[in-house]
């Protein structure tokens, strides 16, 4: 609104209230007559009193006018002014995501600088800290490690060693860091500040001395892929005579889990395992073990502990050094982006396939390969060539020359199932000497469901054990290998609800296992109770362990759990069953043969939506088979496009080593055309009113959320492949996917409408499109 028009709106405002008030002036300038101005009638001189009113409406109306456009100026400033706040927060993510593709080009230069390695005409001084002339832009070549440097030199010596930058996360991760690289041997060394002796200060309480280690021009992510992609790594913590002793004293006794002193890990868990010179093994031989800490799974320390026993005023007067991370040679059985550690298995708490399941007559869904596992040595089993490797460890058990039939759960201190990682072929898990653990035997017997389900060498469905040298578990005094912790039945996961989801409409039924008071959860699904379809399924996948997974295990049938109340849904998916569903809702037997085809895999499938292939252990694949971590998807999508994704989500957890969220849901159901030329919602089964239940969703989604990073990205997919063409009211939200590498290199056809037509948004978009979708804001995941 012009300011001319403003004023003119003011004006009218002082003229249309104050007028009442001195209405005299117009006509005698008199306030004595405002009353009979005012009053009905005519006044001796004045207007008459229905001029007057005439007067005055006009002035109100005019008045009106000016206020109601006042109104719509303050809402278009409203708007405005939200926008540009909107605005805002997006230029943010794209600085954010600019930020990281210039870091990427960066790094992509350094390597493309040069074909070849050209070596320095004159060494750098033996330093561990950066010089002013040593940048990455004067480094022909950014290796991964300097024993990669060294082996593309003609003939590496001493005189070769210096700081030199590296990149051991590649592409895509953290900026290149510089580290001192010894040529004699190929060792990658990174400084920090705690390599003076250390004077521990006496403290009262336990761990109450505490000492962060900070590592000089490194993350701990660079550090962590570093040491993935090294044979071997080491750390050494060095004491006075006193602390040594007492340290000594404590591993021949054994780990009490009360000790007042430990060191953490680069994940923060403490661990109480102290590197001593001398220690005697169980019978009762020397070892040396030169104060090194060499579990890959460890490395680096991040900080270290000491309670009252030690510092001026404890029994010793400690003291103490720790040593550079030193890391050797190329890890072997392992390829260069593949993830060497271990974590949990834990359930989504936000509201989120592999293939559907297969019965007699259906097309395999997956390509996901199931051979049976080798006959295994039923006392300690044979141990490969690949976990030979990693003895440095205090336990390594083969998963897969020493698994018991029913191997357990084993359980860290956090109450987190420890997952095993790939070696070669190898399924390995390690722990640390005198680490304690609990080896769970959990749920129910499946032969005797009001029985526990137990250790059998123990007859306890909780066992407390602790990491011996000899690579066994001590439990209850006894020394137990791996093959030996057999279980009577397979874990047995149990089904809770807790609470509401999908704006109240479902209930969120949480899937996973009972570890006494506690509730170890392995993923969300969110059931409609009236039309028995499932809006989402939520689950991690763990990048470091999913390649680990257990191959050996046989698909069982999808189970109901009770909420599926007077419906046989495994007679539903029935190939005659279906052909029967089709009639009904298009009313033509004619038009059913169109639509159901098994020769062009248009069929209704079993869809996963928290997928069996994400998980690890036979247990936890088998706990995703419920109808209500399901939805009817037409094979042909299935094992088309929506297959493509969800193989692809697993490489890249795996190839960046990362732990993703994942939210995989249902919206809408698909519709078919009659025989009237009308479209046909599509149910799988009717229930006792005749009513559609089992909806056949017409969009299939998923969110893959990093939730380190802050990054997000949704891939939608169109469930009908008798579809003629896509309209643009089929795409939901703007489409994103050519923004996303990773998406736009996928060997598949997105636009076919057959295998499934797959769009791509930000996770924000898919929230607007899909209300009960994560309602998260974050730059695209890259």
């Amino acid at each position: 609104m012009p300011a001319a028009k403003i004023r003119v709106c003011v004006q009218l405002f002082s003229f249309y209230v104050l007028f009442p008030l001195s209405a005299s002036f117009l006509v005698h300038d008199e306030h004595s007559h405002s009353a009979d101005v005012l009053h009905p009638g005519s006044m001796p001189g004045g207007w008459p009193a229905a001029k007057f009113r005439e007067e005055m409406d006009k002035l109100k109306f005019a008045y009106e006018e000016c206020v109601g456009e006042l109104r719509q100026q303050a809402a278009s400033i409203q708007r405005l002014e939200d926008l540009v706040e909107t605005q805002g927060e997006k230029i943010k993510q794209l600085e954010m995501v600019s930020s990281q593709q210039q870091r990427d080009i960066e790094k992509t230069a350094l390597i493309l600088r040069h074909s070849s390695m050209i070596p320095d005409s004159s060494p750098l001084r033996p330093s561990d800290v950066a010089t002013e002339k040593d940048t990455p832009a004067q480094d022909k070549t950014v290796f991964k490690s300097c024993d990669d440097i060294r082996s593309v030199r003609p003939s590496p010596v001493s005189s070769d060693s210096g700081s030199h930058w590296i990149d051991p996360d590649g592409l895509g991760g953290d900026n290149a860091v510089q580290v001192f690289c010894d040529m004699s041997n190929g060792a990658t060394i990174i400084s920090h500040d705690t390599e003076d002796l250390v004077r521990v200060n006496s403290c009262p309480d336990h761990g109450c001395f505490k000492r962060p280690v900070h590592y000089r021009n490194v993350t701990i992510k660079q550090m962590i892929a570093l040491t993935r992609i090294s044979a071997k790594c080491q750390q050494q913590i060095q004491y006075d005579s006193c602390t040594e002793e007492s340290f000594t004293r404590k591993r021949a006794y054994g780990t009490t889990g009360n000790s007042s002193s430990w060191w953490t890990n680069r994940n923060g868990s403490s661990r109480y395992y102290w590197p001593v010179k001398e220690k005697k093994n169980a019978g009762g031989v020397i070892i040396d073990e030169g104060h090194f800490i060499t579990n890959l799974q460890d490395l680096p320390v991040t900080e270290l502990h000491f309670g009252p026993e030690f510092g001026v005023a404890g029994v010793c007067s400690s003291q103490f050094q720790l040593g550079k991370l030193i890391c050797y040679g190329r890890s072997q059985g392992i390829s260069e982006n593949s993830p060497s550690s271990r974590d949990s298995q834990k359930g989504a708490e936000m509201p989120a396939s592999r293939s559907g399941y297969r019965t007699k007559g259906d097309s395999k869904s997956s390509k996901r390969s199931r051979y049976q596992s080798k006959p295994k040595n039923p006392q300690t089993g044979a141990v490969s060539e690949d976990a030979i490797r990693l003895t440095d460890a205090g336990c390594t058990f083969d998963l897969r020359s020493s698994s018991p039939q029913y191997p357990p759960h084993l359980i860290d201190e956090n109450n987190n199932i420890i997952q095993p990682i790939l070696h070669g072929k190898t399924r390995i898990i390690t722990l640390n000497v005198d680490e304690q653990i609990t080896v769970g035997c959990l749920g129910n017997r499946h032969d005797k469901p009001m029985s526990n389900n137990t250790l059998k060498a123990t007859g306890q469905q909780l066992n407390g054990a602790i990491c011996t040298i000899n690579s066994t578990l001590r439990v209850n005094e006894a020394e137990l290998s791996y093959s030996q912790l057999g279980c009577t039945n397979q874990n047995k996961e149990i089904l809770k609800e807790e609470g509401t989801c999908a704006d109240g409409r479902g209930v969120l039924v949480r899937v996973g296992w009972n570890l006494d008071s506690n509730f170890i959860p392995l993923y969300d699904t969110c059931h409609d109770r009236i039309t028995l379809g499932t809006f989402y399924s939520a689950h991690n996948i763990i990048g470091r362990s999913v390649d680990a997974d257990d191959k050996s295990n046989t698909r069982p049938s999808f189970r109901e759990a009770g909420y599926y109340p007077g419906l046989d849904v495994n007679a539903a998916f029935g190939q005659a069953q279906q052909n029967k569903t089709i009639t009904r809702a298009v009313g033509s037997e004619t038009l059913t043969a169109k639509y159901f085809n098994q020769k062009k895999n248009h069929f209704l499938a079993r869809g996963h939506l928290a997928p069996d292939g994400d998980f690890i252990d036979a247990g936890s694949q088998d706990a995703t088979y419920y109808y209500l971590n399901m939805a009817p998807q037409w094979q042909s999508f299935n094992g088309g496009n929506w297959n493509v994704l969800e193989t692809a989500v697993r490489h890249i957890a795996t190839t960046r080593d990362l732990d993703l969220m994942i939210h995989t849901g249902t919206f809408g159901t698909m519709t078919l055309t009659d025989v009237n030329g009308n479209q046909q919602p599509l149910y799988l089964a009717l229930d006792k009113n005749n009513n559609g239940v089992i909806p056949i969703p017409k969009y299939y989604w998923k969110l893959i959320h990093d939730p380190v990073a802050g990054t997000a990205t949704a891939v939608i997919g169109i469930n009908n492949p008798h579809l003629d063409r896509i309209l643009p009211a089929d795409i939901i939200c703007p489409d994103v996917c050519n923004r996303i590498p990773w998406i736009d290199s996928l060997k598949w056809k997105p636009t076919d409408i057959s295998k499934g037509y797959m769009f791509c948004c930000t996770a924000e978009e898919l929230h607007k499109a899909i209300p009960f979708a994560p309602n998260l804001s974050a730059p695209l995941f890259l």
